[in-house]
């Protein structure tokens, strides 16, 4: 089974997500999409995909190659995870983010936790940080449960 991990992120945590789903798929690819041009969906049994989620919008390239790939994308097994700091908005950003058919295809949509690494932004980021979501420190909270869930969901789906 070759399953295709590929994820959209700002300053990393949505890759240590899917590297954390890696770990649990031997085999697995992880993919950036910023490499997304020479990105064939095709080539794959199954796709778990997933973003960080900046003021509840995930990044223009990767929500621009879901749209142009959603065809391709709707012929595998799909499995969706979400990265970011509100836990009760995960769903609700999913489904304004991404195209309406891929939500109701996807066999599960997991929230992957979040990572505020101050050190990592740049000062009006920290700025917003600490006005708007209250963070004074650096947070590290990813959710390995559900990069388990997922390889899990994955593994039971092929066999």
């Amino acid at each position: 089974m070759k399953t295709l991990i590929f994820f959209s992120t700002k300053h990393g945590a949505a890759e240590k997500f899917a590297r954390l789903i890696s770990d649990a798929l031997p085999g697995s690819e992880v993919r950036n999409a910023a490499d997304g041009a020479a990105i064939s969906f095709e080539d794959y049994d199954a796709l778990i995909i997933g973003s960080s989620l900046y003021a509840g919008r995930m990044q223009k390239r990767f929500r621009k190659l879901i749209s142009s790939n959603l065809h391709a994308i709707l012929k595998k097994p799909v499995y969706l995870f979400v990265v970011g700091g509100e836990k009760d908005k995960y769903l609700t950003a999913a489904r304004e983010n991404l195209p309406p058919e891929l939500m109701e295809h996807a066999a599960c949509v997991e929230y992957a936790g979040h990572i505020y690494d101050l050190k990592q932004m740049n000062f009006f980021e920290r700025l917003i940080m600490r006005m708007v979501a209250k963070v004074r420190e650096s947070e590290f909270a990813l959710r390995e449960e559900a990069a388990l869930r997922i390889a899990a969901a994955v593994k039971e789906h092929h066999e």
